[in-house]
């Protein structure tokens, strides 16, 4: 027995080491996303509370690629603009009472003095927001979003026009620098911008000292020659000068060289993120249809064009299986690795393996075909024909179990590591008894780590009582309200999916489906 509670102690001492890896992790993880997705930095921060117009511009920017921010009240915005470079600014003059202050802040500043404002105001309250912006766009409600994506593709050549100028290429030159005293130090450079450099210097500099900068644009006879400022010096061999070339037509030559690199990258980013659109579409289709059994409806929203989220419904052999998994990262390689867990599993079904058994196979592949630190976290559901359903989670979020006839909801949650974090995993499952007319929810923390205005994340709580009161509805119905009410209480920083499962009354009636989904046990 003491044996026993040793272990168990052990057990749980290391889901809690492993959570807190896994948080370290995700932060990573979420860092690495933003790098990924905006190269150039460009962003804009859309400042207001309406729904409708926070989704109408963040699908747009999104659209250009452009990373949007959002906040409603006005000392967070300020504070936004204060820390940030944006490139643009949303703000609702009709839900927003400082408007004006903000307005004024971004004059006074010198970051964000650039930036292109869009003011959003009712016919009323037009006029006066046209008076206290200045040159801004004034877009009256009711927003028509082809007029809006119409006034963003006309300026997006402005934007990307200052985008470019704070746009910074990873390179390695060999950089001459000339100090005050005389002393000349051979450096190379980490990064190279229109007006600054990053450094390796083989000694200290001081910050405010004058420089003459001396270096030759590759694969060209341009030499440039600038006087310099040290900005910044971490006094371990790295240093940040801000320079300004001597001669207009060198620095005209190196702008030409400058932009052509820019724009290689911008349009390679381009291909890489549609070739993502159209990955994501295929793995990870809209999934509806119905059984004289279930129904089911499921979608998923990457935070970009390609996530690590996946929903999958298998069917075969009279029974069925449902999963939601998250892949840790975001972009191409967690979308990867996401098609390769979906082919782990699809594969292992085809062998009749159980639940079990499935997450035991795709933990021994993962580690083999995965990057250090990624791991997946599954949450599975599996209905054979029987009165109870076996479900399994590896680190998952727990899956909401809605129950008609007593009119409230549980939580399936268990304690087990995601795939591919431990070598050698084992893993359990339980059972729960449904009846007809019971909903079963499958999400990914996305959701749920929505957070609002004052850090207060989404939670299950709210699902909880919206199954409660919402439960009979149709299942697409209920997926749009979780999604409204996710948006509405924040902005999405995440992959977000939700798979909804209906038991039917067991009435005949033939199969339905308005998805591509395969019977492969069949």
């Amino acid at each position: 027995m003491k044996s026993t509670v040793l272990d168990c102690a052990r057990s749980r001492r290391m889901i809690n080491d492993c959570r807190t890896a896994l948080k370290l992790s995700n932060a990573e993880n979420r860092s690495a996303k933003e790098d990924d997705r905006f190269r150039w930095g460009m962003k804009a921060l859309v400042v207001g509370g309406d729904p409708e117009m926070v989704d109408v511009f963040s699908q747009l920017f999104s659209e250009l690629d452009i990373e949007t921010d959002g906040c409603v009240l006005e000392p967070a915005a300020i504070d936004r603009l204060s820390s940030g470079k944006f490139e643009a600014l949303v703000l609702d003059v009709d839900d927003v009472a400082g408007y004006a202050n903000i307005l004024k802040r971004i004059k006074a500043g010198h970051q964000n003095r650039n930036l292109l404002v869009f003011v959003v105001a009712s016919d009323s309250r037009a006029q006066e927001a046209a008076f206290a912006s200045g040159d801004a766009f004034i877009i009256r409600r009711p927003l028509d979003q082809s007029q809006v994506r119409d006034v963003l593709r006309r300026e997006y050549g402005r934007m990307l026009g200052d985008s470019q100028a704070y746009f910074r290429l990873a390179v390695e030159l060999p950089v001459s620098i000339l100090r005050g005293s005389g002393n000349l130090l051979q450096c190379t450079t980490t990064n190279l911008s229109q007006s600054g450099m990053a450094i390796r210097t083989p000694s200290p500099l001081d910050i405010g000292e004058q420089l003459a900068v001396a270096f030759t644009v590759p694969n060209t006879d341009v030499s440039v020659n600038a006087d310099g400022t040290v900005i910044w010096d971490d006094r371990h061999g790295r240093a940040g000068i801000r320079f300004q070339c001597s001669s207009p037509v060198t620095q005209l030559y190196f702008f030409e060289w400058l932009h052509d690199h820019f724009f290689i990258r911008f349009d390679r980013m381009q291909t890489e993120l549609s070739l993502a659109h159209d990955i994501q579409a295929t793995l990870v289709p809209t999934i509806s249809f119905q059984t004289s059994r279930f129904e089911v409806y499921g979608k998923s929203l990457p935070s970009i064009e390609m996530g690590g989220d996946l929903i999958d419904v298998v069917e075969g052999d009279g029974g069925l299986l449902a999963y939601v998994a998250d892949v840790s990262g975001h972009g191409l390689p967690a979308g990867q690795l996401m098609g390769m867990l979906k082919t782990a599993f699809r594969v292992s079904l085809q062998f009749h393996q159980e639940p079990v058994a499935l997450l035991e196979s795709a933990d021994r592949i993962l580690p083999s075909v995965k990057g250090p630190g990624m791991y997946a976290t599954v949450a599975l559901l599996h209905f054979n024909g029987s009165v109870q359903a076996e479900y399994a989670l590896a680190g998952h979020v727990p899956i909401l179990h809605y129950r008609r006839r007593s009119r409230d909801t549980v939580r399936l949650a268990m304690e087990q590591f995601p795939l591919g974090l431990i070598p050698g995993g084992s893993y359990a499952s339980e059972r729960v008894s449904y009846s007809p007319g019971d909903l079963f929810l499958m999400l990914t923390d996305g959701l749920t780590e929505t957070a609002g205005e004052t850090g207060e994340e989404f939670g299950l709580a709210r699902l909880e009582q919206l199954l409660v009161e919402r439960a009979t509805e149709p299942l697409q119905r209920i997926w749009e309200l979780v999604m409204g009410g996710v948006k509405q209480h924040g902005m999405q920083r995440d992959d977000q999916s939700l798979l909804l499962l209906r038991v039917r009354d067991r009435t005949p009636g033939s199969t339905t489906r308005s998805s591509c989904l395969e019977e492969v046990l069949a």
